[in-house]
Parts: C-alpha cells; sequence; structure tokens
C-alpha cells in the first residue's frame, strides 16, 4: 500500500516538470522570430533529456529492485528532482530569449 502510494506521488510531481515549449514565437518582430527555432530547439534537447534520466532511473530501479527487493525502488524519488533541474534550465534558456530578442 505505501509503495502504490509513493508511485501516485512521485507521478503527480512529475507531472509538473514537464517542460512546455511554445508554438510560436510571443511576437512577429524579426529579430524575435530569426532566434524563435533556435530557441525551441535548446527546449526540446532539454525534453529529450527528461525522458533520457527518467529512464535511466527507473531502469536502474527497477534492476535494484529485482536484485534487492522493495528497497531498490527507492533511487525512483529522485527523479522529480532531476526533471525539475532540466525544467528550470529550460525556463531559463526561454526567459533570455524574451529578455534579448522580443521585449524590444
Amino acid at each position: 500500500m505505501h509503495i502504490k502510494n509513493i508511485i501516485t506521488t512521485l507521478s503527480i510531481i512529475i507531472s509538473f516538470s514537464c517542460i512546455s515549449i511554445p508554438e510560436v514565437p510571443k511576437n512577429e518582430t524579426p529579430e524575435c522570430l530569426a532566434h524563435f527555432f533556435e530557441t525551441r530547439t535548446k527546449m526540446k534537447n532539454y525534453r529529450h533529456g527528461q525522458w533520457g534520466i527518467s529512464g535511466g532511473i527507473a531502469y536502474l530501479s527497477l534492476s535494484l529492485a529485482w536484485a534487492a527487493g522493495v528497497d531498490g525502488l527507492f533511487p525512483l524519488i529522485t527523479i522529480p528532482y532531476f526533471l525539475y533541474i532540466q525544467k528550470q534550465d529550460a525556463n531559463k534558456i526561454y526567459e533570455n530569449y524574451l529578455e534579448k530578442h522580443c521585449n524590444k
């Protein structure tokens, strides 16, 4: 029962750590448009990194759980932390893009 609660809590926390990538630039100025796709590509790379981190930790955790029992699932607790770090980095890239190229 406790494991179900932990997994449910982790799933909810992880859902709030997803990177949202804008589909259109903030405004139509030439400088904002010119740098939009570069910024969007950088943010996509962070999103793909999130999948890699999640997959790697889940694989490690399930391998440990198979070998050591339920205590091997504890590495799953670190997933939200790493996803939060990735989300903050992607948000900094987007905020820098908005400040430098779209607020003129």
